[in-house]
């Protein structure tokens, strides 16, 4: 039987994070980043037409 001092060791544990276990957002906090996504809105943004669609 477990005393009340390794539960509370136990509950710990399992409320501790690891970097290994953390996940980050794929998507961007800042309102910036998530413009720069494939160019839109900058430059480096072009629409390409083919010989068919002129």
């Amino acid at each position: 039987m477990s005393t009340p001092k390794d539960r509370i060791n136990t509950i710990a544990r399992h409320l501790q994070t690891n970097a290994d276990q953390l996940s980050t957002s794929s998507i961007p906090k800042k309102r910036e980043s998530l413009l720069k996504w494939n160019g839109w809105g900058y430059k480096d943004s072009k629409f390409e037409f083919d010989e068919k669609n002129h």
